[in-house]
Parts: C-alpha cells; sequence; structure tokens
C-alpha cells in the first residue's frame, strides 16, 4: 500500500519521530495525497486473490522445504548416531527442527 501510494502522488513526505531510548529519528509512515492513497487501495483489492494464491503456493513451498530439512537432519543423527533407532532419530529431528518452521508440531 505504502510503495502505490507513495507512485501515485506527486508530493511526498516521509513521518519521522525521535525516539529517546534509540537515541535516533524512527520512521513512523509517509504522508501523500488523498488521491493517491485511493488509487493504491483500489490496485490491492483489485490483486488481493493474487496476492492470497502465491502466498499460499510460498507457504506449501516452504512446507516441503522444511520436510526436506527435517529428513536430512534426521539421517544425518543415524550417521553419526549409528544405534539411535531410526524412530527415536525422526522425532529428535522434527523437534529441533520445529524452531524457526512454519509447520505444525506432530501430535
Amino acid at each position: 500500500m505504502t510503495r502505490r501510494a507513495s507512485k501515485y502522488s506527486k508530493l511526498k513526505a516521509v513521518v519521522l519521530q525521535w525516539s529517546r531510548t534509540r537515541q535516533r529519528y524512527e520512521r513512523q509512515g509517509i504522508l501523500v495525497e488523498t488521491e493517491a492513497i485511493e488509487q493504491a487501495e483500489k490496485e490491492c483489492l483489485a490483486d488481493a486473490d493474487h496476492r492470497r494464491r502465491k502466498a499460499q503456493r510460498r507457504a506449501l513451498r516452504e512446507a516441503e522445504l522444511d520436510q526436506r530439512f527435517v529428513g536430512d537432519f534426521a539421517n544425518a543423527i543415524r550417521q553419526h548416531f549409528a544405534r539411535c533407532p531410526s524412530q527415536e532419530a525422526s522425532q529428535i529431528a522434527e523437534h529441533w527442527s520445529f524452531r524457526f518452521s512454519r509447520l505444525e508440531p506432530a501430535a
């Protein structure tokens, strides 16, 4: 929305506010013309379905990569710890891979 509103506005101002704790200016947003905001809203609504489908495809791709990582991790555990049962290696890999994962935990 911000990028599109900036594109359609002839005038643009970045709003900054001084942060006492960080001792620097922090960006709060932008000021643009009303017409630019309306045009940006129309565009965002028009391609919302496209962005939703794209996000779904990305989520599926990331889930697949996560599953592949868990499998590779379990294989590495089995290689380094030959006496570790296969089921347990898989559980360990799932547990330790879950920290940054977007997958639901296995029940």
